[in-house]
């Protein structure tokens, strides 16, 4: 077991005029107008069939298209079956027996990633996949085979800790390898789809220590957090912002940065981001472990956590509205006891109508790794064995009514088109780009999602929404990594 080496000892250890806090207060107002009707977020949810779970840690989790949910780690079994580092699940929790994996990895898995074709890219600490050579990352068919066609040649010498698909199909993988395909590469690199290095992402020297924790911006920029303090050779303290091609982008000014590891980083929509880990300061003024910086690196002081942490945060999972889950290991919250894992409203403090009980315990009651299903529901994995009490093996599933709607990008399609517009019954999807739609998703003005279902990738699409009740919607479109809105009403 190597919970060492990803948990590690460190050797230190009035009138408001502004249209976005307008916006995040109706949201938060629509939001609290929506629990009344509805059961207290944080529930523990029983019909999650876990059975005794994962013997072991769970350090990554996918939600797909189809509802299964893939995730990887350090364990052995799952729910006393065997189950080498990666399993997908049915949407209940159930083992998913169509995805064969043969002896599986031989070491642990720290990332999966999801292609728009389904195939599934992994990374970890592993050197061998099913009796194969696979040097730390390798490309899974969707049953689980090895793809052949994924061209990894020497792959990484090291550990790699993340993977950050584009909307171009190309990789971005990070982590604490020195070398990737046996060529210098420090703790970043970028592969064509087809597995092969991408010459034109030149990061220079690189990162001189490990790279963490990645988030891919819309225009293209990717920020990076971890333990290094200078990335081609200039001092860039825990965390770094760069341009498109690897170059470090000098608009992102953090000054002295973080005084300690980054493990944790969110992109709220309006381009701040969320930095979680064991800092206790940045730019030489304290923080609580966590901490806001604005578009351009700075601190932002509107940020309010409070007292934080007395812990570490592992994971932010952002959601609408800009609030956000944070999971980790720490006994509390600005003082009120929350273990492991709270839900954060846009200013920082504490959500709460999110109430988790007793939250996540065990020897090390850590939360690592979220998602969400279609119907809002979390899934957070870890290493805990159980979760307010109800014993649980390093998963569990918890009731949530905030989504995590995804947002069109600058480089999607747009010309799918929804017809007739107002609808009285069905409702036609026009896609002359012939995008593979996998799935729609519709949401009332509340922010509820009120429909969804599956769609024929390679067919013209008609539904029904009769039933649905008349007034304005949200309508989402996506092919499993691009994603397009549409709004409509309904008569």
């Amino acid at each position: 077991m190597t919970f060492s080496m990803f948990l590690r000892c460190r050797k230190k250890q009035p009138l408001i005029t502004n249209p976005m806090k307008i916006k995040v207060i109706l949201f938060s107002l629509l939001f609290a107008l929506s629990l009344s009707t509805q059961a207290q977020d944080g529930t523990y949810d029983p019909s999650f069939n876990q059975g005794a779970g994962f013997a072991g840690f769970v350090y990554t989790l996918k939600v797909l298209p189809n509802g299964k949910i893939l995730v990887g780690g350090d364990f052995d079994l799952y729910n006393n079956i065997s189950a080498p580092n990666l399993v997908r699940l049915n949407p209940d929790g159930a083992l998913d027996n169509t995805f064969s994996t043969g002896t599986g990895f031989n070491n642990d898995v720290y990332a999966v990633a999801v292609q728009p074709d389904g195939k599934i890219i992994v990374a970890g600490g592993f050197t061998e996949y099913n009796g194969q050579s696979a040097l730390r990352v390798l490309r899974l068919l969707p049953d689980g085979i090895m793809d052949p066609s994924f061209n990894t040649a020497n792959g990484a010498d090291d550990r790699v800790h993340g993977i950050l698909l584009q909307a171009d199909g190309k990789i971005i993988l990070y982590g604490y390898f020195d070398q990737y395909n046996s060529q210098s590469f420090k703790g970043i690199v970028r592969l064509n789809a087809d597995g092969t290095i991408d010459t034109t992402f030149n990061t220079g020297t690189g990162a001189d220590n490990e790279v963490l924790t990645g988030v891919l911006q819309a225009d293209g920029k990717i920020v990076i957090g971890g333990y290094f303090t200078h990335f081609d050779g200039a001092e860039q303290n825990r965390i770094a912002r760069l341009n498109p091609d690897g170059s470090l982008d000098a608009s992102f000014d953090t000054g002295t940065g973080a005084d300690e590891e980054i493990r944790a980083l969110g992109l709220q929509t309006d381009g701040k981001l969320l930095v979680g880990g064991f800092l206790n300061s940045f730019n030489g003024t304290p923080v609580p472990r966590i901490a806001r910086l604005q578009p351009n690196g700075s601190l932002d002081a509107s940020f309010n956590p409070g007292t934080g942490t007395q812990g570490v945060i592992y994971d932010f999972l952002m959601l609408d509205g800009d609030y956000s889950f944070a999971t980790g290991q720490f006994p509390s919250y600005n003082g009120y006891p929350h273990s492991g894992i709270v839900r954060l409203a846009p200013d920082g403090s504490l959500d709460s109508s999110f109430n988790p009980g007793d939250g996540l315990y065990g020897s090390m009651q850590v939360g690592v790794a979220n998602a969400l299903q279609a119907d809002g529901k979390l899934i957070t994995g870890g290493l805990f064995t159980a979760y307010d009490s109800n014993p649980v093996g390093s998963i569990v599933r918890i009731t949530n009514s905030i989504l995590n709607t995804p947002h069109e990008g600058p480089l999607q399609d747009k010309t799918i088109v929804l017809y007739p517009n107002p609808v009285t019954s069905l409702l036609h999807i026009e896609n002359p780009g012939h995008s593979a739609l996998r799935s729609i998703t519709i949401f009332d003005m509340m922010g509820r999602r009120v429909y969804n279902t599956n769609l024929n990738p390679f067919a013209p699409n008609s539904i029904d929404l009769t039933a649905l009740m008349a007034g304005s919607y949200l309508c989402i479109l996506t092919d499993g990594h691009s994603v397009w809105e549409r709004k409509f009403l309904k008569n």
